[in-house]
């Protein structure tokens, strides 16, 4: 027995005219045209090899990319796009999951291949307010949030609630996050002044 999926195709092109040349009356449907993709990627490693992939996610499906040197693989059909979603590896597992605001709830899919669980209720934190790393050094993602005021805070749902750690007047887009030390812990760090 085979399992068929109808995967909703997603084009760059604006319109139908100008994605295919059709002829002989052939009807397409469930399409959606004029989603530019190319170079809207998250990076992480969803295949538990300690390389970073390449994932995608279009808007009907997700997508990754073991390593950016393979083709793409399907990982699920949902509807988030890129901008709507976090990676990173919330339960310990060295594999990459996906994370999400819906409402006042946080909820992560774990491997991107699981179904959206509920992971933090009525928390009611914007998903723009919010970056991924670990930031107390257990191998597990934590939660950055920089609160309209500029406080800063830290948690990790489940293992540590959320602390206030410091505050600054940086926009979140102008904070750059990474290990800089070498000590495998997030950092945070900003251009102040050219430096």
């Amino acid at each position: 027995m085979s399992l068929c999926v109808s995967i909703p195709p997603i084009f760059a092109h604006t319109s139908q005219e100008d994605a295919f040349d059709i002829g002989g009356g052939v009807a397409l449907i469930n399409n959606t045209f004029g989603r530019q993709l190319y170079a809207r990627y998250h990076v992480c490693d969803f295949m538990g090899d300690g390389k970073d992939d390449l994932f995608l996610a279009t808007g009907a499906t997700w997508w990754v990319n073991s390593g950016g040197k393979s083709h793409w693989w399907l990982l699920n059909i949902m509807p988030e796009r890129y901008d709507r979603v976090l990676v990173g590896d919330f339960n310990g597992d060295k594999r990459c999951g996906v994370f999400s605001v819906n409402g006042p709830d946080w909820r992560i899919s774990s491997g991107g291949t699981e179904l959206w669980q509920r992971i933090v209720a009525g928390a009611d934190v914007p998903l723009d307010q919010l970056r991924v790393g670990d930031f107390n050094g257990d191998g597990r993602s934590d939660f950055f949030r920089r609160a309209p005021d500029g406080q800063w805070f830290i948690v990790s749902p489940g293992l540590f609630p959320m602390m206030a750690v410091a505050s600054s007047g940086f926009a979140l887009d102008k904070l750059h996050f990474g290990d800089f030390n070498g000590d495998r812990i997030t950092d945070v760090m900003a251009t102040v002044t050219g430096r």
